[in-house]
């Protein structure tokens, strides 16, 4: 049985941390503390919360519109007008 996990995940953890860490000395204004990047380093993978063995939440799918309308097309809202002289503008 193999322990640990792939090292994708390992490195996606460890960003995640360090943009963490990152994110805190900018907004804190302070400088960068190797022992507490550190000391969160070591409480991986438990620190990183909501994470668990890679099942994560499904992405979703971008939202995508109908059919585009030309300019010269008549507009879609029933006007009687071309797009590009009702809609468009």
């Amino acid at each position: 049985m193999a322990e640990g996990f792939e090292e994708n995940e390992t490195k996606e953890m460890i960003a995640s941390v360090l943009t963490e860490e990152m994110f805190y000395m900018m907004k804190n204004e302070e400088h960068f503390d190797a022992e507490r990047y550190a000391e969160k380093l070591s409480l991986l993978p438990g620190y990183l919360k909501g994470y668990d063995d890679g099942d994560a939440a499904p992405v979703p799918e971008p939202v995508r519109g109908g059919p585009s309308v030309g300019r010269n097309e008549p507009c879609p809202c029933g006007s009687g007008k071309k797009y590009k002289k009702c809609c468009g503008k």
